[in-house]
């Protein structure tokens, strides 16, 4: 509390005012009681005396008599009433007692009574910061600021306010100055390096982080701004070190452990993080910040349950709080429950301190739901909030790809926005920011791009361009020259989906099922923890199976040490891991497969393993990869024959009576273009009396919602009745939709980004499948199992012909069951064919420029 002011009220005589001067004195000596004294005969000989008054009452305060202290104060503001010190013992007073909104109302009252009182706008700062309310507390800590330049209390709350709101910038700046002002003070340098590390600048953070060191050797937080810094500067390993060392001296310190904790997680050690990130909350159960970075460990972890328990019993001991919303959130939204996410993080961005972590949740929840306009502000308040945060930078570009859209205009207008997005993101990550950005690589990825049916290689070249510049910022193990002579060819194979999965079925398995152990040693990668009977199938077929590392910097050391000729990643574009470790050069030849069917567009990749039966003539101009068009369908696949269940129509709200046209794809596959050609067969069906389009629910309830209303509306132009040709029905599990398969007419394929494997198991059960061929290769997924087996008669190539065909199986039963008899007769050419498996061998021998082996 500042020492009490100078009498500036003249008593009623000679003596009181002697006496006012010497309770002063007294007073700022300390000498409490006998100041008391002498301010009470001052008030005595003159009742209401302002100054006596108000410093009876300033002694009551720092005794810690909160109502003594009101009632004085209060009375001598009776006669003066804008007195800014008065008014400023009076906030401080109700401040003291928790009364915040009370306390900022006298602060307000100071400050505005004398702008330039420094106490009175650094406690007005100080309370709005208690209140929540961080942005308005700026604009008074920096009148205090301007007014007490050296103090360190005030360039403490200055700094923070700026930090918490984003302006890292700002915040070195005052702590530039207050390092200067005050060298030896291991604070200001601290504060400085945390400040200089959020404003992007990790190489002064570590200096400032060094000279706290230097006067504070050993001290935890500077230990842990160290290294934020190191990794920062891409030094993960000094950086592990910096943590841990801070954690080893200062084992009870519960920052520090979450500190190091959130470190790992960034690392993807998760486990340790998780051990961590417990001692934290253990040691500081009140830290939000730490129950909420373990919750997401736990996420990344595969632990979901635990993270739901662990969100529910911080929010019930914490019903107010916004990190509690944001990680009951994160838990709901990693379990599938979009709906939940979408609504608790809605509540934790309205609390007015909702980090840019909460933001950055959200908007992933409403693109999960399909709200991606609203994501994409979502995303713009967490560049806002953090404006160094790489992954809410990737994601503000990406959500310009949408989920579903209304009609193709818009369609060619998100394009555009991406296109601009890309731009401005390549421009962001400066060489000093490559590091940062390379941690936001494969957060969020142009996944829905594939789902345009438009050349997207120009679009995905300046993408895969800036994903790898800032993954070379990562220090890549160094390759060692392989030799050339006549060997077994070294071949590894880095896959998310190691397990029942459609790219593991349609691609990968029958790859690591045939390859010739005469010719090839094969290293799977396993990045992903998910396993089932497949995956222990998939360990006994391989050479080597590695499923152990757990960092990226563990995993490219990983893949180097296995020294291959070349690496192929089957499913670029749909895990973060994949597209990060492919972005980087671990082996001299690197390919992709089309698990995301479409080019990468990342220089460090050399080939594209695609099939001559999916590719159209001009296919290798749609790839900045060399295009590999593997015999056949390219792949060996293998029947599922699951144990078929029959389907109970009454409970699917379906006649087994009237064809039923089977439209299996996930929302986002159906684009605006394809709407007329359902519109048209449902026009029939209609005619007909008889008919239903058949379309299936997603655990993304309102992606569906969004497709059927756009439906609803082509079918109501159109004059035909959607309730009566339309059904929905839920998801159904492989044995029971290979039974509703079974007993339907037809299975029709998704215009523009068509169903391999639907397709494939559509023919397993001989059901006619209506396929559109379209120009690009993941269009042409389902027509080309169709023209391998000669069922052209079933691919259309323009919407018209496609109703037709469907049409046609539901009118000539003849033709129908003509079809069905050739389906059957033919489909065993589907299964178990090696001869894409021998091509392949041989591609990857010729790109190595190994000889094959005798």
């Amino acid at each position: 509390m500042p020492a009490p002011p100078r009498p500036n009220q003249k008593g009623p005589t000679s003596a009181g005012a002697a006496q006012l001067n010497q309770a002063v004195a007294l007073h700022q000596a300390g000498r409490l009681d006998e100041a008391e004294a002498l301010y009470r005969q001052v008030v005595a000989q003159a009742p209401g005396h302002f100054d006596a008054t108000h410093l009876l009452g300033v002694i009551a305060l720092q005794r810690g008599d909160l109502a003594a202290a009101e009632t004085l104060i209060s009375q001598a503001l009776a006669s003066r009433p804008k007195d800014a010190t008065a008014l400023n013992n009076l906030g401080t007073t109700l401040l003291r007692a928790r009364r915040l909104d009370e306390a900022r109302e006298q602060f307000e009252r100071a400050a505005k009574a004398q702008p330039a009182h420094v106490d009175a706008q650094s406690n007005l700062g100080n309370v709005l910061r208690q209140l929540g309310r961080i942005a308005e507390s700026v604009v008074p800590l920096k009148r205090a600021f301007a007014g007490s330049p050296k103090s360190a209390e005030i360039a403490d709350l200055l700094g923070a306010s700026l930090l918490d709101t984003g302006d890292g910038r700002g915040a070195v700046a005052v702590f530039e100055s207050s390092v200067k002002a005050r060298p030896r003070e291991a604070r200001g340098w601290l504060h400085l390096a945390i400040a200089s590390q959020m404003a992007g600048n990790p190489k002064r953070a570590l200096e400032a982080a060094d000279a706290a060191l230097a006067i504070t050797p050993g001290d935890s937080r500077a230990l842990g701004a160290r290294g934020q810094a190191l990794a920062g500067l891409g030094d993960a390993g000094l950086a592990r070190d910096a943590f841990a060392h801070a954690v080893l001296g200062a084992p009870d310190d519960a920052v520090a452990r979450h500190n190091f904790g959130v470190f790992l997680r960034d690392l993807g050690d998760h486990d340790a993080a998780i051990e961590q990130l417990r001692k934290a909350v253990q040691l500081d159960p009140a830290l939000a910040a730490a129950h909420e970075a373990l919750v997401g460990a736990l996420v990344d972890g595969g632990r979901g349950d635990e993270a739901m328990r662990h969100g529910q019993a911080f929010a019930s001991a914490h019903p107010d709080s916004g990190a509690a919303l944001a990680m009951q959130a994160a838990a709901h939204f990693a379990q599938g429950r979009i709906e939940e996410a979408v609504d608790l993080y809605r509540r934790a961005a309205a609390i007015a301190d909702a980090d840019a972590a909460t933001f950055l949740g959200y908007g992933n929840a409403l693109l999960g739901a399909g709200h991606a306009a609203e994501a994409t502000k979502q995303f713009a308040r967490a560049v806002e909030r953090d404006p160094q945060d790489s992954r809410a930078r990737f994601a503000l570009a990406m959500s310009h790809l949408r989920p579903v859209y209304d009609d193709a205009a818009q369609m060619e207008a998100s394009r555009r926005a991406f296109s601009r997005a890309l731009s401005e993101l390549d421009a962001w990550f400066t060489p000093a920011r490559a590091v940062s950005g390379a941690r936001g690589v494969g957060s969020a990825q142009p996944f829905y791009l594939a789902y345009h049916p438009v050349d997207v290689r120009p679009l995905l070249m300046p993408y895969g361009k800036t994903v790898a510049r800032l993954m070379a910022s990562v220090a890549a193990p160094p390759l060692d020259p392989r030799p050339t002579a006549a060997r077994k060819l070294r071949v590894g194979i880095a896959a998310a989906q190691v397990r029942d999965h459609s790219v593991w079925n349609a691609i990968t398995q029958g790859w690591v099922r045939h390859f010739d152990r005469e010719r090839i040693e094969l290293t799977l990668f396993k990045l992903e923890p998910a396993s089932d009977d497949e995956t222990a199938r998939a360990r006994r077929d391989a050479t080597a199976f590695v499923d152990k590392p757990v960092t990226l910097d563990d995993w490219a050391q990983a893949i180097v040490d296995a020294r291959l000729d070349v690496l192929i990643y089957p499913e670029i574009g749909m895990h973060p891991l994949t597209t990060r470790l492919a972005a980087m050069r671990l082996a001299p030849v690197q390919a992709a497969a089309w698990g995301q069917p479409l080019t990468t567009g990342l220089p460090t990749i050399d080939l594209f393993i695609s099939a001559q039966a999916l590719e159209p003539a001009n296919g290798a101009s749609h790839y900045s990869e060399r295009l590999v068009a593997l015999p056949h369908l390219g792949v060996c696949l293998q029947p599922l024959q699951p144990a078929v269940v029959a389907p109970d129509f009454a409970t699917l709200g379906l006649n087994p009576a009237e064809p039923l046209l089977l439209c299996p794809g996930t929302p986002f596959k159906y684009t605006p273009q394809g709407d007329a050609a359902l519109v048209a067969i449902a026009a029939r069906l209609q005619a007909r009396g008889a008919g239903r389009l058949v379309f299936f629910g997603s655990h993304r309830p309102a992606m569906s919602a969004q497709v059927e209303q756009r439906m609803r509306k082509a079918f109501a132009n159109a004059g035909v009745d959607y309730d009566r040709t339309v059904a929905w029905i839920p998801t159904l599990n492989r044995g029971r939709f290979f039974g509703l398969m079974q007993r339907s007419t037809a299975l029709l394929d998704t215009l523009g980004f068509s169903g391999f494997n639907t397709a494939v198991q559509g023919l397993e059960c001989d059901l006619p499948v209506v396929a559109f061929e379209d120009k690009f290769m993941r269009g042409r997924l389902a027509s080309g199992p169709l023209r391998f087996l000669g069922l052209d008669e079933l691919v259309a190539t323009t919407p018209a012909e496609f109703a037709d065909i469907a049409l046609r199986l539901v009118e000539d039963e003849a033709w129908r069951a003509h079809v069905e008899r050739e389906i059957a007769q033919r489909r065993h050419a589907l299964f178990f064919d090696q001869a894409p498996v021998r091509a392949l061998e041989d591609a990857l021998f010729e790109a190595a420029g190994v000889a094959k082996p005798a």
